[in-house]
């Protein structure tokens, strides 16, 4: 009688540790897909952003305007300093840089290089998977942002902004948080 007691306890217990991390993988489910959301809804303001598209189209046209770059170079530190971006970088239709913040960090990998068509094809913001590039020696993510002046033409891609996060800013720490105090967390 006392070992299907103790069985039974066994049991209940297991059910009830099976719940608790079945409860906390939906919980880490829903915060990954609302970090992911997050980053979509930030390309897709971005890109829409009729003043970062215009001043980087005048930017194409007058390169050489040291007053536009300093404007657009400022947005730039701005979305490396006030968001989940490690670096921001502006390219041509062709994927080649024009401006990137910080300049150190200005090199667009073998991963990404055949995505930008897709996009500019496509006008969809793109985040990659985590990746490690050639060039680029840590583990990253992408976020590809098509720039699209809709008040002209809403189907010329004038640029592409790539923004580079880096996961342990704040994925991965929001991966490894564990909601309850565990031993085995």
């Amino acid at each position: 009688r006392r070992l299907r007691m103790k069985r039974k306890h066994t049991c209940v217990l297991l059910n009830e540790k099976q719940r608790e991390l079945s409860a906390i993988t939906d919980l880490k489910i829903r915060q990954i897909t609302q970090w992911r959301l997050e980053r979509l809804g930030d390309g897709e303001f971005l890109g829409g952003n009729l003043l970062l598209v215009r001043k980087f189209s005048e930017f194409i046209q007058k390169p050489g305007d040291k007053l536009l770059i300093d404007l657009i170079l400022q947005s730039l530190k701005s979305l490396t300093e006030n968001f989940d971006y490690k670096n921001a970088v502006l390219l041509d239709q062709d994927g080649n840089v024009r401006l990137s913040f910080p300049d150190q960090d200005s090199l667009i990998s073998d991963h990404l290089r055949p995505l930008l068509p897709g996009v500019i094809k496509q006008h969809k913001v793109v985040l990659t998977d985590l990746h490690r590039a050639g060039v680029i020696s840590f583990v990253h993510l992408d976020l590809i942002v098509p720039l699209i002046d809709n008040s002209i033409n809403d189907t010329l891609v004038l640029g592409l902004l790539a923004l580079r996060i880096d996961p342990q800013k704040i994925l991965y720490p929001m991966i490894q948080s564990w909601p309850t105090p565990s031993k085995s967390a």
